[in-house]
């Protein structure tokens, strides 16, 4: 959405409210309730406004905006990484907890 006013951006990010992951990409003032908002604010480094700096969760460095996409896959991907690792390692804790407690009642 360009020229739109922060009140529009602010309800492009609603739709979060309906179970959808939103991303938001800013780069002024009036990007700032829309940054602090979204699951994902983006802002770029040689934005002026410190404000959207201050509200968004990452900041592109290179000022390419092809790299936006690049930056969300990653982060996706480290995102299933993590919440596969954290199923493993809380299955294999209960696994560990069963048998040792099994191993404890049980008659030697």
């Amino acid at each position: 959405m360009a020229r739109a006013t922060p009140l529009d951006k602010f309800l492009l990010i609603s739709l979060k409210d309906k179970g959808n992951v939103v991303a938001f990409l800013g780069r002024g003032i009036g990007d700032v309730r829309a940054l602090k908002e979204a699951d994902n604010g983006l802002c770029f480094r040689s934005t002026r406004a410190e404000m959207a700096k201050a509200c968004s969760e990452i900041i592109i460095l290179n000022n390419e905006f092809s790299s936006a996409v690049d930056i969300l896959r990653w982060g996706r991907g480290t995102y299933d990484t993590i919440q596969a690792y954290t199923e493993f390692l809380l299955t294999a804790s209960f696994v560990a907890l069963i048998i040792d407690s099994v191993m404890e009642i049980s008659p030697r």
